[in-house]
C-alpha cells in the first residue's frame, strides 16, 4: 500500500497544492492528538484518512456526502476485466474509462457518480477520501 499511498499523495500535490498542504497539516494535528495515527503513518504515508477497498462492486449513482464540499476523491481500479466498468457522471453526460490501472480524481460530493457493469473478470477499486467530521474535529476547513 505504501507505493499506492505515495502515488495518491503525489496526485493530490499536483492537482491541488492548497488542499495537499491542508491535508498534511490536518494529518500532523491528528498525529499529535492520536499516537496510533502517527504509528500508522510510519507504515502508510497516505495523507487522506479514508481508504475503501471494494471487490466486484457496482456502485449506484451517489455523492460522497460525508466529504467536504471541495475535497477530492481519488479512485484507482485493478483486476483482470477488459471491458465496461466505466465511471458515469450523469450531470456532465460523461462516461470515463475505468479499466485496471486507471485513476479517476473527482470532487465526489459535488458530482454524483456511479460505476457501471463490467465484462467478465475480477474488479477491485480503491477509493481514497477525507471526511468533513475529521476537519471539524480539528477546527479546520478543507480548502
Amino acid at each position: 500500500m505504501k507505493s499506492l499511498s505515495l502515488l495518491v499523495n503525489t496526485i493530490m500535490e499536483k492537482i491541488d497544492k492548497n488542499q495537499f498542504e491542508a491535508l498534511k497539516s490536518l494529518q500532523s494535528k491528528i498525529s499529535r492528538r492520536y499516537p496510533i495515527v502517527e504509528a500508522l503513518s510510519s507504515i502508510d504515508p497516505l495523507i487522506m484518512e479514508g481508504r475503501a477497498i471494494m471487490f466486484n462492486r457496482k456502485t449506484p449513482p451517489h455523492t460522497d456526502r460525508l466529504d467536504p464540499f471541495r475535497a477530492w476523491a481519488t479512485m484507482i481500479t485493478f483486476g483482470n476485466f477488459t471491458k465496461g466498468g466505466e465511471c458515469y457522471i450523469k450531470r456532465l453526460r460523461l462516461r470515463i474509462r475505468y479499466l485496471p490501472g486507471d485513476a479517476i480524481i473527482i470532487r465526489g460530493r459535488i458530482l454524483a457518480h456511479e460505476v457501471e457493469e463490467w465484462g467478465p473478470g475480477q474488479r477491485i477499486s480503491i477509493a481514497h477520501f477525507t471526511h468533513t467530521a475529521l476537519w471539524e474535529s480539528e477546527n479546520m476547513t478543507c480548502p
